[in-house]
């Protein structure tokens, strides 16, 4: 199965038969199945029943983050009774919605003087706080938006890129923009990956986002 590209579900995490036994805070009895299989494709958690597990098993939620962190996990769900989780650890539910498989930041930026009608090498460094990496490749886009005309060029395109950003590591890029057809001004960069014509979510502010899938990242001039 593993060398076939298979994924790895576990039912286990969490059940009686773990927690009283010796398998650690997070209850996992065999954790490096987790690493041989993740490489290749999502792995699912599947928790026990919630009315099941005693409170002391759950530590406010502590055990299932560090065993969904521990598996590399996508997918998480229950045998039974989620509403009793989500009454329970509502935010902590909305963080691991962000956790599971891929979380993407955009930390900082290296960038030279722009000259009209030249290339020019920025570097960008990409966080994933997920506990995965993505298994699809996703196309990242540059663009620059004039401050003036509001007329936009993208400066850069690539596809797959997104599958070297490591799971809670943070990833250096070299990227070269074209600026062969953006005149001399001000203009605003302007990050966006996307998944076919589906933005995907990035972690910055609200008023950050343009709303067509990029995100308002940095002010340039052009010269």
């Amino acid at each position: 199965t593993l060398s076939r590209g298979f994924g790895f579900r576990d039912d286990s995490i969490l059940w009686v038969g773990t927690t009283t036994g010796d398998c650690g805070y997070d209850t996992a009895r065999t954790p490096f199945m987790f690493d041989l299989f993740a490489p290749n494709a999502p792995v699912d958690i599947e928790l026990d029943h919630m009315r099941s597990i005693e409170d002391d098993v759950y530590k406010d939620g502590t055990s299932v983050y560090e065993a969904l962190k521990r598996a590399h996990a996508t997918y998480c769900g229950f045998h039974g009774y989620p509403e009793d989780w989500l009454n329970k650890y509502p935010y902590l539910t909305k963080h691991l919605a962000n956790k599971l498989g891929y979380w993407y930041f955009v930390n900082g930026a290296s960038i030279p003087e722009l000259v009209s009608g030249y290339p020019a090498v920025i570097k960008l460094w990409f966080e994933n706080k997920g506990f995965c990496h993505a298994y699809n490749a996703f196309d990242l886009k540059i663009k620059l938006v004039s401050e003036e005309s509001k007329d936009e060029y993208i400066v850069f395109e690539n596809s797959g890129m997104n599958l070297n950003w490591k799971s809670e590591t943070v990833t250096e890029e070299t990227i070269k923009l074209s600026l062969k057809d953006v005149p001399v001004g001000k203009y605003t960069l302007c990050v966006g990956l996307f998944e076919g014509d589906t933005p995907i979510k990035l972690g910055f502010k609200a008023e950050c986002d343009n709303g067509d899938g990029f995100y308002q990242f940095d002010g340039v001039e052009v010269v």
